[in-house]
Order: structure tokens, then sequence, then C-alpha cells
């Protein structure tokens, strides 16, 4: 009874760490690791953002993730800080003008 009630506790717990990862690991998951200045759902997104995106063959239509806009990378190696919001994300365009793909995280 109590190793289910456990399990039953421990379950939200394991899901929330493998979604957000906090604590200063910098990684990530899926992706790399951006700081980026704004990241936004795609259907905020404004028409030089869909324009960019278009010119490189991204459906805009399809996108379900978050958009992260002018992004540099993190390194955790070289001590790397982000101010602003860091994110994971799958796609780099325009040497991070336009990321996307990106899924916010804490460190």
């Amino acid at each position: 009874m109590y190793s289910a009630r456990l399990a039953l506790f421990a379950l939200p717990a394991l899901v929330a760490a493998t979604a957000i990862r906090r604590g200063g690991g910098g990684q990530c998951n899926t992706g790399s690791l951006y700081c980026c200045e704004q990241t936004q759902d795609p259907k905020d997104a404004g028409p030089s953002t869909i324009t960019l995106l278009k010119s490189v063959g991204v459906d805009v239509n399809d996108l379900t993730a978050l958009i992260g806009l002018n992004c540099d990378p993190i390194s955790v190696v070289d001590g790397s800080t982000c101010s602003a919001q860091a994110a994971c994300c799958t796609n780099n365009y325009f040497d991070g003008l336009v990321n996307i793909g990106c899924t916010n995280v804490i460190l």
C-alpha cells in the first residue's frame, strides 16, 4: 500500500523533472540550449517572423512548439549565462534570429 502511494506521488515529480530542466544542469532532452530575447506561441508571431520562416521552407501552420527570437547558444562549459529566456530549441535559422521547436527551461 505504501509503495503504491509513493509511486503515485513520485510520478508527477518525475514528469516535471524531465519536462523542465532545473538546477543549472544546462542540458536539454531534445535540441540545443539557447538564450532567447523572447519566446512566443507561433500564432502570436509577427509578419516578419512568418516571412523569415517561410523563406527557409517552414510550414508555419504546422508549428506547435514555441518560436525563439534572437537566440544565442548557451554553453555550460564556458560559463555562459542567460538573463533573458532560456529555451531548448530543435531548429536554428539565420544564426539564431529565429529558432523553432522551443521549450522554455529554468536554469
